[in-house]
């Protein structure tokens, strides 16, 4: 039987993607699914330093905290939905914190065994999402997930999500879309189809390029309405494929420390340099 793990990011009981939570679980039966639902405000998270000791030894973040009680039981499922809150044009901030300490946790996962993951977002106001979806779809893909579906919806208030009138037909295709393992994101749409935003960099005309997954597509459509096309094969084209990720991490984040290693007379030198011309009485 499937694992499937819910994970609340909220900090408010009762909230709005708790209920959503709870609206997946009941569509999907218990006879394919174990359930099992995480709540962030459980675990204590502390921020990363900065010390780059998970790439110089190779091995998972040592500060004492929970965070790989946390991962671990991430690891083990075989879905996720991860809701959050909106709170100021962002995902609530512990999911920052999480994502900002994850620089060595390529050294457990395969990346070519992708696991099917969905993200709901709650915000109180229509067109002030901002950041959150790829503020998660990052912290998922960093974690081996690969991202099938995104539910916005929106609440001021705790549950308040329920007003929708339309809102247990959203999750149950929503839910649907993450159980059906023939579903496929479309690779013609107005969003990213790897982690579903919509910020990108302009290369010409006719070709733009995802800033979060560096995937680039061709814009196609007429005056009425504006789709790109991305390569079927979506995330193996973006950063995100096992390739560009084991070079990304083995050949710069931890050559990184080599490199330093080399210059450190010399950075050393400039930064006196600077504290010199800086301190000097005028």
């Amino acid at each position: 039987m499937d694992k499937l793990l819910t994970i609340s990011s909220s900090y408010r009981t009762k909230g709005n993607g708790e209920v959503l939570l709870d609206l997946c679980e009941n569509f999907l039966s218990e006879s394919q699914y174990n359930k099992k639902r995480l709540y962030l405000r459980d675990f204590s998270i502390k921020t990363c330093t900065g010390c780059m000791g998970c790439a110089i030894n190779k091995e998972f973040c040592k500060i004492e905290d929970d965070l790989r009680k946390l991962i671990d039981q991430i690891l083990i499922s075989d879905v996720l939905i991860i809701s959050a809150p909106v709170y100021f044009l962002g995902a609530s901030s512990i999911t920052k914190a999480i994502g900002d300490r994850l620089l060595g946790i390529h050294n457990l996962l395969d990346y070519s065994k992708r696991k099917p993951a969905g993200i709901i977002i709650t915000a109180g106001r229509e067109e002030w999402e901002g950041l959150a979806i790829q503020n998660l779809s990052i912290l998922l893909l960093s974690l081996g997930f690969y991202i099938k579906d995104v539910l916005v919806a929106h609440g001021q208030g705790p549950s308040e999500v329920v007003l929708d009138p339309d809102i247990k037909n959203k999750i149950e295709i929503f839910t649907k879309n993450i159980a059906n393992p023939d579903y496929k994101v479309p690779n013609i749409s107005n969003k990213c189809p790897v982690c579903f935003g919509e910020s990108f960099n302009i290369l010409d005309k006719s070709r733009i390029k995802c800033a979060i997954c560096n995937l680039s597509g061709e814009i196609i459509g007429n005056n009425d309405e504006i789709l790109i096309s991305f390569p079927e094969d979506a995330i193996n084209n973006s950063r995100w494929s096992a390739d560009n990720l084991k070079d990304h991490m083995e050949n710069w984040v931890e050559g990184s420390i080599k490199r330093y290693k080399e210059k450190i007379r010399e950075i050393m030198k400039l930064r006196n340099s600077i504290k010199v011309s800086i301190n000097r009485p005028k």
